[in-house]
């Protein structure tokens, strides 16, 4: 989407639904601390998406740099990372809210928050094509205003929230509540909806260091956004 905006293109940011992170890095039993993941396999997506990119920020910290330090292992998502960490296929990864609680009552070991090390990330976000948002104006308005009532449903109600995401996930219960506690305590899950500042600024920064953008590519946040839709849909709530 981004590139798409620095080639001229038609997409916008129109709303954003997850402005923070809420990974842990998870390891196996035996690995007690960032430290001991030198020469280690860590799991990620690709090479060119997230996790990649915010573990090598996170090992850093603790002085271990890729590809000198540690290898990484394409994976797949959260849940076949999950089972990479249990077979012994990889080392460690980074494990969403609730996997990470998940993980810890399994045996494996939690190595600490990514959040303490990229306290701001847009992680997800409601994007379209301007063309079609005027075109279907009234529309878009109305999904943005469901959107923004169903997280003020779920940010007021935790017993409702975690039966619907228990169920949906699937996930138990208690990891549902405990998921709850932490996405509304960080304001993880954006409350208002509104596309994080920090977060995007975050994300150009780092596509544009690891090649992703060019570099004439505006780091200006307002030039990738279009919030005016989500503004009228809070004037019909």
């Amino acid at each position: 989407m981004l590139r798409n905006v620095t080639a001229g293109g038609p997409l916008r940011l129109l709303a954003g639904n997850t402005g923070k992170l809420a990974h842990a890095l998870i390891a196996r039993p035996q690995i007690d601390s960032i430290e001991a993941l030198r020469g280690g396999r860590i799991g990620i997506l690709n090479r060119r998406e997230g996790t990649f990119f915010q573990v090598r920020t996170m090992l850093a910290r603790h002085g271990l740099h890729y590809p000198q330090d540690y290898s990484v292992i394409e994976t797949g998502g959260v849940p076949a990372r999950h089972r990479a960490l249990l077979d012994g296929s990889i080392d460690a990864g980074l494990q969403s809210v609730p996997w990470s609680y998940q993980a810890e009552d399994e045996g494996l070991r939690n190595l600490g928050q990514i959040i303490d090390y990229i306290p701001d990330w847009q992680f997800v976000s409601v994007n379209a094509s301007l063309p079609w948002a005027e075109r279907n104006r009234e529309l878009l308005q109305r999904f943005l205003a469901v959107l923004l009532e169903s997280t003020e449903a779920l940010y007021s109600s935790r017993e409702a929230a975690a039966e619907v995401a228990s169920r949906q996930l699937p996930t138990r219960r208690d990891y549902a509540l405990r998921a709850w506690d932490y996405y509304t305590a960080s304001n993880a899950l954006t409350r208002d909806m509104s596309v994080s500042a920090a977060g995007l600024s975050t994300v150009l920064q780092v596509q544009r260091s690891n090649g992703l953008l060019d570099d004439p590519a505006s780091m200006r946040v307002e030039d990738y956004q279009a919030s005016e839709f989500l503004a009228a849909a809070r004037h019909c709530l």
